[in-house]
């Protein structure tokens, strides 16, 4: 019987832009046998709880349906959906899910930056464990974590190229006036501005 090779790429996608649809693909390409790559958009990242410039869930993740639909082999997962913003969702558990869904762990995607830091996660030894981790390249983040050496076969950081381009510089270039034009998918170019402006302007106003 063959085993299906799994990978997942989560983050927050606050908003999702043309960044992630590369990184995405490229992984797609570089990861050896890779069946499928599912995207889950975070419900609260344990990193992230300044949530006063996060919009909610629904948009997120139809966002990330819209930007990836029709790509080969790359689905969209809301196994995050219903968690509280105030109870952050932990990588860890998100895998759990992962594996009572579908019978097995996928392959982690990560960036550089979260290497870095993977020390910090929540029982990342035990993710480590369970899946194979592999890393695209960010730019000035060149320094792992402090890993056990018998991890280390469990972690590929592949040649991807850089991608100079994140949502925090996208939310703040939308409150500076400033064109986003080529950094996010033109289709959702206007509802992206209207949505963090109109977050912007509610957060100025509280």
């Amino acid at each position: 019987m063959n085993i299906l090779k799994y990978a997942v790429f989560g983050g927050s996608f606050n908003p999702i832009h043309n960044g992630h649809i590369i990184i995405a693909q490229k992984m797609l390409e570089y990861i050896e046998g890779l069946e499928k790559l599912f995207i889950i958009p975070a419900g609260c990242s344990p990193f992230k709880r300044d949530l006063e410039n996060q919009l909610p869930f629904e948009d997120r993740y139809r966002w990330c349906v819209h930007s990836f639909n029709g790509i080969d082999k790359i689905q969209v997962l809301d196994i995050e959906r219903n968690d509280e913003k105030d109870e952050p969702s932990y990588t860890y558990e998100t895998l759990e899910r992962f594996f009572y869904l579908y019978g097995q762990y996928p392959v982690l995607i990560i960036g550089e930056d979260s290497l870095a830091s993977f020390d910090r996660w929540r029982n990342f030894e035990k993710i480590l464990e369970r899946c194979d981790v592999a890393v695209f390249k960010r730019r000035g983040y060149s320094k792992n974590a402090m890993i056990d050496t018998k991890f280390k076969s469990k972690i590929t950081v592949y040649d991807t190229p850089f991608i100079e381009i994140s949502s925090t510089e996208i939310r703040n270039r939308i409150g500076e006036g400033k064109s986003v034009r080529g950094y996010v998918p033109q289709t959702l170019e206007e509802e992206i501005i209207k949505k963090y402006k109109r977050k912007s302007d509610a957060n100025e106003s509280s």
